[in-house]
């Protein structure tokens, strides 16, 4: 990962380019982050960058987080969030000599060009617990001569022998909400005045979800 950046995701829409071509893209807008604090393998036990974003007053903070951000001295954030870093990556940080550098490359829209190739990656909407209609694909019973088997998942293998369902039987759960990374993007504008980027195509998540944009 050379550069990343957060962006909370705002809605779709359609970008038409010069010579007409309508492109459908997601808009997303720039939120407002630093770095808190570099962790290595040696003292965390991996590498990552920390982040804080979102201006948030004081009294509306925990203590043990109100604490976090007055032993460092700086303002208080509502959220933290972490990046996992590879050993290269973490090796270029540490080479980068302040951490206006490390601000300038990590926490800031103007890496970023239009026409670039990027990774999104976020939580994908929850849609609850569903059956195995919508989760497999099953097929449902017949819906008419006194049939009572509609949308039921059917035999689950259970009896004297073996007396137990065997792991990975399917069957219903709750879908969606998992971390989801989308590769091989394109970024088809990006306004600095306003801090707003459209991607082409779909992105994980819900509005007002955030997304990680790193490449």
């Amino acid at each position: 990962m050379k550069k990343a950046v957060f962006l909370k995701k705002l809605s779709m829409t359609s970008i038409i380019d010069e010579s007409g071509i309508v492109y459908p893209a997601t808009m997303l807008k720039f939120v407002d982050q630093e770095i808190v604090e570099i962790k290595n393998k040696e003292k965390h036990g991996y590498n990552s960058l920390l982040y804080a974003y979102e201006d948030i007053k004081e009294k509306k903070l925990n203590k043990p987080k109100l604490g976090f951000f007055k032993k460092r001295k700086m303002s208080v954030k509502k959220y933290l969030k972490e990046i996992r870093l590879s050993d290269s990556s973490y090796d270029e940080i540490v080479q980068l000599e302040n951490n206006d550098d490390i601000h300038q490359k990590y926490t800031s829209l103007s890496t970023f060009e239009e026409k670039d190739i990027v990774s999104v990656r976020g939580k994908s909407k929850g849609k609850g617990f569903q059956g195995t209609i919508k989760v497999h694909n099953f097929h449902r019973g017949p819906m008419s001569h006194g049939s009572k088997n509609h949308r039921l998942p059917g035999s689950i293998g259970a009896g004297t022998d073996p007396a137990r369902v065997f792991k990975g039987t399917k069957m219903a759960k709750r879908l969606g909400f998992k971390n989801v990374t989308v590769k091989n993007l394109v970024i088809l504008k990006i306004d600095l005045d306003n801090n707003y980027v459209f991607i082409k195509g779909a992105v994980p998540g819900k509005a007002s979800d955030l997304i990680l944009m790193y490449k």
